[in-house]
């Protein structure tokens, strides 16, 4: 194994370490992203656990087709996202038309009164949150419009239990919410890693790997005798200096062999 990595190139290698120092790098700044987005999530997010549930289950119900459903078929669909839900602490949901009249709902037949009234929400608004008390229980109302805010047919009610639904639930959302946030970074860093470990072959090869070549080729024509090719390297980096090693190499070989055949002579 270690033989096959020997004979690789410079610039194989060298993209091989700068790939893997990348990924290294990105890994651990994901790693770190991630525990400081927990860590906030647990420390700002466990009283509005609620408000959050509430706005993903309303939005997903304001994007259904209601145009030309059924009461029944509401309700069907109502009642199947009731027993979905129920878990994360969902305790009801209603639709309501344009005029606030009750379509659908998941509190039976006995609503509120004032339950229809404690969250109108304004002709334009795409949201709206009420924090309301129930008995001895905090509820997080979350109201989305049916269509266009300007001319809503409607809106969308769910209201949640805050501080409730099983910690599995909870983790669930937790993760849901980290991946939305991590998943664009993980793809720039594997974009990053693409684009800068080209961009580096690139570099790599025009200031160090095309200045190796160059002295491998005069050394190899040195070899075969040819003392006439003159070393050129401006640098005065490691390369430059074996560059002007190799051209005092060549002079004095070149000088010796003069000297040789004037004895002979």
């Amino acid at each position: 194994m270690l033989n096959k990595i020997n004979d690789l190139s410079l610039r194989v290698k060298f993209m091989i370490l700068f790939v893997i120092a990348l990924l290294v790098i990105g890994l651990g700044m994901i790693t770190i992203l991630r525990s400081l987005l927990e860590q906030q999530l647990e420390g700002v997010y466990p009283t509005v656990r609620g408000m959050m549930i509430a706005q993903m289950v309303s939005h997903s119900l304001a994007k259904m087709p209601w145009t030309g459903n059924s009461t029944s078929k509401i309700q069907q669909t109502l009642n199947s996202y009731d027993s979905s839900y129920k878990d994360y602490g969902l305790s009801y949901i209603l639709v309501q038309n344009e005029k606030n009249e009750p379509l659908a709902t998941t509190l039976g037949a006995a609503i509120p009164p004032d339950l229809i009234k404690i969250n109108e929400l304004p002709q334009g608004k795409e949201i709206q949150n009420k924090r309301f008390k129930l008995g001895d229980k905090t509820i997080q109302d979350v109201a989305v419009p049916i269509g266009d805010p300007q001319q809503p047919k409607g809106i969308v009610r769910v209201g949640v239990l805050e501080r409730s639904g099983s910690e599995g639930s909870w983790e669930v959302i937790k993760q849901g919410k980290i991946r939305e946030v991590l998943n664009p970074i993980i793809w720039i860093t594997l974009i990053g890693v693409v684009f800068l470990g080209s961009l580096f072959i690139f570099l790599f090869s025009k200031i160090v790997v095309q200045r190796i070549q160059y002295l491998i080729d005069v050394a190899d024509k040195m070899s075969f005798g040819d003392l006439d090719v003159n070393v050129v390297m401006e640098s005065k980096d490691e390369l430059g200096v074996l560059g002007e090693t190799l051209e005092r190499t060549r002079v004095n070989l070149k000088d010796a062999i003069e000297r040789l055949k004037k004895r002979k002579q």
